[in-house]
């Protein structure tokens, strides 16, 4: 009889084997990297008849393990095989089994198992990515039947979750799925390390010297006998994005930038009602702002999502897209048509609260509203008129409370820098994206 140690056991082969294999263990002194070269040679030879009981099962798993190692798994099965013949709850040895299958190219025989390791020990989350990527890979799925255990219950006060929160690509057709396990009762998304969102909805700012203007305008428009009219709006809309950083389960950071565009001034007079060439004035004025936003959250966490309340600091940056065209011919003027952009920048502050709805661990639905105070005064920039001449124009105000632009170099004393406010408030939903 020969006793080759497997690992920290003794393993007794009461069968015959190849000379020159018993002649290379006895020579080796029974160490662990001899006795692997010497099985990965005469392993072949080893009977499969072998009978063990309940205890020896360790042993087979461990020569099973030896021969898996040396490349040969059709034999280590057959190992693995006696193994949980020994001992039928050897759960180990079936993982080990699936493992050599796989090697083999056997997927249907190494899915299942698999299955049969985690019926016996479902606590394995190891092994069941490793089947879950199988089953995707191979497109088959285990003919065992999966065992319902029920899960262990929590302490008092606690709810532990298992939640499959991400996907991750690993080369072209494998994937890695990461769980995390959440002791408490909040949706995992409150947990989400990152947030991502898009945006939309509805806008109101105050606009007062715009609104102001057109108010102005149409009253002059009556008491002159002029036709034509003023317009302009505080509604609008808002789309944008955030970036957030959860700093724990209650507090956080976000990174925004987004658009807000109000309805555009608009002001269209005839001078001289029922002459076939009338003096005119046409003003558009399309202005927007771009806030860059750093917003501390404040989070109260739910099963289902969780509330929020921010506030922060905004830079706002504006821009004024100008058309105009124009004609004083007949009372002894120019006639000309102009377009430019103009720019302003102002800081600002914002606050806001929301709610946010779990719809995957991966993806929420967010309502939110924003209030903000931000007002841009000294728009200026380039403006060029029909013959491509240009000059630097700014958006005024007159002592009547019109509205229009006029050269920088041209300013007159009735004339003062006009403000666009954007102040006001949005609101709208976001769909958000969490990473874990």
């Amino acid at each position: 009889m020969v006793t080759v140690k497997a690992g920290s056991r003794k393993v007794p082969w009461n069968v015959p084997m190849p000379e020159f294999v018993q002649t290379c263990i006895e020579r080796t002194a029974m160490r662990k990297l001899s006795v692997l070269l010497c099985l990965s040679f005469g392993i072949l030879w080893l009977p499969a008849d072998l009978r063990a009981t309940t205890a020896e099962a360790k042993d087979y798993e461990d020569i099973g393990m030896a021969v898996y190692r040396s490349g040969l798994y059709s034999k280590a099965v057959e190992y693995f095989q006696k193994a949980v013949e020994a001992d039928p709850a050897d759960w180990q040895a079936y993982a080990e089994m699936g493992a050599a299958y796989e090697k083999m190219g056997n997927d249907q025989e190494a899915l299942d198992a698999y299955q049969k390791s985690l019926n016996l020990h479902p606590d394995n989350p190891t092994l069941r990515i490793t089947m879950e990527n199988l089953e995707e890979t191979s497109g088959l799925s285990p003919r065992v039947e999966e065992t319902q255990t029920a899960p262990p219950a929590p302490s008092e006060g606690t709810v532990e979750k298992t939640v499959v929160v991400k996907k991750v690509r690993r080369g072209p057709f494998r994937r890695e799925i990461r769980t995390l396990t959440f002791n408490d009762d909040f949706s995992p998304t409150d947990h989400a390390r990152m947030w991502y969102d898009l945006e939309l909805g509805y806008d109101y700012s105050t606009q007062d010297d715009l609104m102001a203007g057109a108010t102005a305008l149409n009253s002059q428009i009556a008491s002159n006998g002029w036709s034509g009219t003023a317009s302009a709006g505080n509604s609008g809309l808002m789309a944008g994005g955030e970036v957030g950083f959860l700093l724990d389960l209650y507090n956080g950071l976000g990174i925004g930038i987004r658009r807000i565009q109000p309805l555009s001034y608009q002001a269209d007079v005839n001078f001289e009602p029922g002459n076939p060439s009338p003096d005119f004035e046409d003003l558009k004025l399309d202005s927007a702002v771009w806030p860059i936003t750093l917003d501390y959250f404040h989070f109260f966490p739910d099963p289902t999502g969780r509330f929020f309340i921010n506030a922060g600091l905004g830079y706002y940056g504006g821009t004024l897209h100008v058309t105009e065209s124009y004609s004083f011919a007949n009372l002894g003027g120019p006639a000309d048509s102009l377009e430019g952009d103009l720019y302003s920048a102002a800081l600002g502050f914002q606050v806001g609260f929301g709610r946010e709805w779990t719809l995957t661990p991966s993806l929420g639905i967010r309502l939110f509203a924003h209030g903000r105070w931000a007002k841009l005064a000294n728009f200026h920039g380039t403006v060029y008129n029909s013959t491509g001449g240009s000059a630097d124009f700014t958006l005024v105000k007159f002592n009547d409370g019109t509205v229009d632009i006029d050269q920088t170099a041209n300013l007159a004393s009735d004339e003062t820098p006009a403000t666009i406010d954007f102040s006001g408030f949005d609101a709208g939903f976001a769909f958000t994206f969490y990473a874990y």
